[in-house]
């Protein structure tokens, strides 16, 4: 029984590492359906899915992809919402498609308490805040894309990706994994993975120090059970195949984060 799980464990792994998944959209593959994966977005509609704020919805689906809208002049920046699985999830795969228009912006969070809000409303919540995998536009969103540690596929804010990652060009889609076991995390961008943190290690507590989340570094990414988040930064953002797996292949690399 240990050698089937450890198979199917790596040959999850194994059929990410490089490209998207060779199955239609918002479906799982043989081997996904063989690791008990679950499918987040089922490409209809916002089922398991609540918004952070209540109102009209800027979140759409059209042909099977979950889309924010892009903040129109008469959209008052209030109206932003991040949105989150109705689920709590602990270690395990996260798996998800996305792409951008031209200056876009966005992020997955994870290890996100909802109740601690940085961009605060009055009696209301709007962003979850949260270690993020940072989704950018990186040479056409500014200021952010002039710092590493806030462009396509960092740990925004506080660990720069890999410089060689395999992003693909504007209106692609690229294929983001989020792994996590316990307190180590791994973020993949099209089969590379591009950074790795400890987030109860010194440096990435005083990484967090030196960020704009000083406030609220005692619980910034300290919960062990989150929902997953996708972010309304105000630009249009595109996803879909937003996935799960309760299995991990992490490599527990000895890092300094």
């Amino acid at each position: 029984m240990v050698i089937k799980l450890l198979v199917l464990f790596f040959a999850i792994f194994e059929s990410s590492a490089g490209w998207c998944p060779d199955v239609p959209p918002n479906t799982l593959s043989d081997l996904e359906i063989d690791a008990e994966c679950i499918i987040l977005f089922n490409g209809i509609n916002m089922d398991g899915w609540e918004y952070l704020r209540p109102l009209d919805s800027n979140w759409t689906i059209k042909d099977g992809v979950l889309t924010t809208s892009h903040l129109a002049p008469n959209r008052p920046s209030g109206a932003l919402t991040d949105i989150a699985t109705t689920t709590n999830f602990t270690s395990g795969i996260f798996k998800f498609e996305w792409r951008l228009d031209a200056g876009g912006n966005s992020g997955v969070k994870y290890y996100c308490d909802l109740d601690a809000l940085y961009h605060e409303t009055p009696n209301r919540k709007r962003s979850a805040v949260c270690p993020e995998y940072q989704i950018l536009d990186d040479k056409g969103f500014f200021p952010d894309s002039w710092y590493p540690n806030r462009t396509a596929g960092a740990l925004y804010e506080l660990i720069p990706p890999y410089k060689h990652k395999p992003l693909n060009p504007l209106g692609e889609w690229n294929c983001g994994e989020i792994h996590t076991d316990g307190a180590y995390t791994e973020f993949w961008m099209n089969g590379a993975l591009v950074v790795y943190f400890n987030r109860h290690s010194k440096s990435f507590r005083e990484a967090v120090l030196r960020s704009k989340f000083k406030p609220i570094a005692q619980t910034f990414g300290q919960t062990e059970t989150s929902p997953l988040v996708l972010q309304d930064h105000g630009q249009a953002a595109y996803f879909r195949s937003v996935k799960y797996c309760p299995v991990s292949n992490l490599s527990k690399r000895s890092v300094s984060y």
